[in-house]
């Protein structure tokens, strides 16, 4: 049994090595593609009507969003760090409902739960990342018919008092089995088709959850739906966590 597991912990290893050559090599082209929309949509704001420049400002935010990532992407194709920053995850989460709704199909509602919650230290793009993840699975997992993602940040206690910050995402689709829920966090694992995924998604956000002292956990019901619950520190204890 040991000799299995440092085997899959090896192929784990270098499945994330091959991950992070993969992004070395594509995310310059990236940065270039979106060069001109982060150039020429701030110039088309002033010649289009202006009902239609929310539209505009949805598209320039998203390609900010996107070249946020690709930063995230090249630090960790070089094995670097971006500093810290400080910041509220409702705000946050208020930037990424925008994008999110532009996503989902009209047929599924998203009902917010934010709550004002203690500043959290953390990389902004990284836990973007995540949530936009998160969201989409639910929306996945919802398909074309009619339902409902609710998605919610608020304050929590640890058992000794400590301010935690929580953010759930929970979706009322078709749920998933037990032995299901045992493995997504795996990487390359999927319930997907190949054209709809690449079984990456849940193990890069537990990656990045995890990095920033934080936890996930899912709970799912066949027939009922699934819910995630991530769990960050609040601005003291990460900043002791990191040395900050």
């Amino acid at each position: 049994m040991q000799q299995a597991d440092l085997e899959a912990q090896l192929r784990h290893a270098q499945k994330l090595e091959a991950l992070g050559t993969l992004a070395g090599s594509i995310v310059h082209d990236m940065n270039n593609t979106l060069v001109p929309i982060t150039t020429l949509a701030p110039l088309l704001m002033e010649t289009i009507d202006p009902a239609d420049r929310h539209i505009l400002k949805i598209i320039l935010n998203a390609a900010r969003r996107a070249k946020e990532l690709v930063r995230e992407m090249l630090v960790f194709s070089r094995k670097d760090e971006l500093p810290p920053e400080i910041f509220r995850l409702d705000q946050l989460m208020k930037d990424a409902l925008v994008i999110i709704r532009a996503g989902i199909p009209a047929s599924i509602e998203i009902v917010e739960q934010l709550s004002p919650v203690p500043e959290m230290v953390g990389r902004k793009g990284q836990i973007y990342q995540a949530i936009l993840n998160l969201a989409t699975n639910a929306g996945q997992a919802i398909g074309d018919r009619a339902g409902a993602i609710t998605i919610g940040v608020l304050e929590d206690r640890d058992a000794d008092g400590a301010p935690n910050i929580r953010l759930f995402v929970a979706d009322d689709g078709p749920g998933m089995a037990p032995e299901i829920v045992e493995r997504i966090f795996e990487p390359y694992f999927s319930t997907k088709t190949a054209t709809t995924g690449t079984g990456l998604g849940l193990a890069i956000v537990r990656g990045i959850i995890t990095s920033h002292g934080g936890s996930i956990a899912v709970h799912s019901v066949v027939g009922k739906g699934t819910r995630f619950d991530v769990l960050f520190p609040a601005h003291a204890e990460v900043a002791a966590l990191q040395g900050l």
